[in-house]
């Protein structure tokens, strides 16, 4: 009898929980490009290059086994952000890379001063916003905005053979708000074995680790920036190295944690099995995480599940009729989720907080919604 009462009084509050969410869930306002300009490091195509069409200029940005990478279709590639991925001699997860550096390319993208006159450039190939605002020429330092206190920092993972330049739009609007933006360019293509395989998902991560450790030891960017409000976002195949760097083990075993990031977000986040039986790594994750993902995905059903098993912070959103890919509409009640969840996270903004755990879509725009069943947000926020 007393099993019953607690069991039945268990059940009655927690169909008040799910009628206090519904009841005060709520549109949240759309928003776009913030009001600081921006600007961005060096990422000039060679000239020999700039009438190339779009299948030759992908070989270079997408990478190729071959060894093509983007650092090759550039005219000052002494002038870009580029660094060496130092890769451990360990056969199991490298075996044809183990005790090697891996090449890689990434841009940054920063709030600017208002009188910064440089000039525009555009990357070809590009059917989106591929406009390289304000961008540094060779020997140019960044003009980065001045501010009371350093700026957050994002790092970008781009899906299995996309690149950076998809995500360069992205980056500006963060920007645009008081971001720091490093966005990466993986070349996955260089990378021999399987999609998804070991050697793939190690690259990855290790990746961001090696990008934020260039960034903060960088006398043009690491005053600038807050140590301690570092997030990371990923889609598709760059969900998983997003979760990967959150605490997610590999395989159920392997760690690539970096504890300097505080928060992540994975737009249509593939997860497969990469964290073992029942994707048990992720119950590593016990940072912050966004899933967003389109509900007619076909990738999404076991990705949905997966993230049970994340034991921190939580909110998953729904873009309504969409597969792996979203409808412009869709990506920019994407970008307001996005905003709105590291501002939460990395900025402490009450406002954003209230937002997320109140929020149930974007006014307006494509039609999407927060999944209150998967909601988990602390209350002493």
């Amino acid at each position: 009898m007393i099993h019953r009462f607690f069991r039945d009084l268990g059940t009655r509050i927690l169909m008040l929980t799910m009628m206090s969410q519904v009841c005060f869930a709520e549109d949240i306002e759309p928003v776009d490009r913030g009001g600081m300009p921006v600007g961005m490091t060096n990422m000039e195509i060679a000239d020999a290059l700039r009438d190339a069409g779009d299948e030759q200029i992908n070989h270079y940005l997408s990478g190729r086994a071959e060894g093509t990478y983007v650092s090759d279709a550039l005219k000052h590639p002494d002038a870009i952000k580029r660094i060496q991925v130092p890769l451990p001699r360990d056969r199991h997860w490298f075996p044809t890379l183990g005790g090697k550096k891996l090449d890689l390319v990434y841009y940054v993208v920063y709030p600017t001063t208002d009188d910064n006159s440089r000039k525009d450039d555009v990357f070809p190939g590009g059917h989106q916003d591929w406009v390289m605002e304000h961008m540094e020429r060779p020997g140019e330092k960044p003009l980065i905005r001045p501010s009371e206190s350093p700026y957050p920092l994002l790092l970008i993972s781009h899906g299995w053979r996309s690149h950076g330049f998809h995500h360069l739009s992205e980056a500006k609007k963060f920007a645009s708000h008081g971001y720091l933006v490093a966005v990466l360019f993986h070349g996955d293509l260089r990378v021999h074995g399987q999609p998804g395989s070991l050697q793939h998902r190690a690259v990855r991560p290790l990746s961001v680790r090696a990008v934020l450790d260039d960034l903060v030891a960088s006398p043009d960017f690491r005053d600038h920036i807050d140590v301690d409000r570092i997030g990371i976002c990923g889609t598709s195949f760059g969900g998983a190295t997003a979760l990967a760097t959150l605490g997610g083990k590999f395989a159920n075993r392997y760690d690539f944690t970096d504890s300097r990031i505080r928060a992540g977000l994975g737009i249509v986040p593939w997860v497969g099995d990469a964290f073992g039986t029942n994707n048990a790594g992720l119950l590593q994750v016990k940072k912050p995480f966004m899933h967003i993902y389109g509900s007619q995905d076909g990738l999404a059903r076991h990705s949905i599940e997966s993230m049970r098993n994340l034991r921190g912070d939580s909110v998953l959103i729904e873009m309504e009729n969409q597969g792996h890919l979203f409808s412009d509409v869709h990506w920019q009640d994407t970008f307001t989720w996005e905003l709105t969840f590291f501002n939460a996270y990395l900025r402490d903004d009450s406002a954003a907080f209230a937002a997320l755990r109140n929020g149930k879509s974007v006014r307006g725009f494509g039609g999407d919604h927060q999944r209150m069943d998967h909601q988990r947000i602390r209350a002493t926020y």
